[in-house]
């Protein structure tokens, strides 16, 4: 599956050594990313053989229902990337509003919840993933995530 809407940015993904010259006796590394924007403000960048989609998500709502409903997202994406094949390094979220802040966080299972205070009215996304295309990931994070669909 591909998304046309995307913009490429950047370069393929590869890492490369290189010396300065300077004589300190060490080799420097350098790692080049390329990212994919869609319409939806999902942002795929390639690092290092991991892929990472990131999203903001404005959300409107009950803050205790918008929690529990982003929960059950983060947890429909990690079944989907599991069972299209895919490794989970970690997905987190991160939600803002009405004077309180939650964190939410996955590495395959559950969806652990930490929650404390803040000023904001927002959502932040992230997945880090293996072993999954990213024609695979972009599609399990638009569904799970964004439209909120299993």
């Amino acid at each position: 599956m591909s998304c046309p809407e995307h913009e490429h940015h950047g370069h393929e993904g590869h890492g490369h050594e290189h010396s300065h010259g300077h004589g300190h006796g060490h080799k420097h590394h350098a790692y080049h990313t390329h990212e994919h924007h869609s319409e939806d403000g999902i942002t795929i960048t390639e690092h290092e053989g991991a892929l990472i989609a990131t999203v903001e998500l404005k959300l409107i709502g009950a803050y205790d229902e918008i929690e529990r409903d982003l929960a059950k997202r983060l947890e429909r994406l990690a079944r989907m990337i599991e069972d299209t094949g895919g490794v989970i390094g970690h997905i987190k979220a991160s939600l803002f509003g009405g004077g309180m802040v939650s964190t939410l966080s996955t590495t395959g299972s559950s969806v652990a919840v930490s929650r404390g205070t803040d000023f904001s009215g927002r959502a932040e996304v992230a997945a880090i993933v293996l072993a999954i295309s990213e024609e695979r990931l972009y599609a399990a994070v638009a569904n799970c995530v964004v439209k909120g669909r299993t």
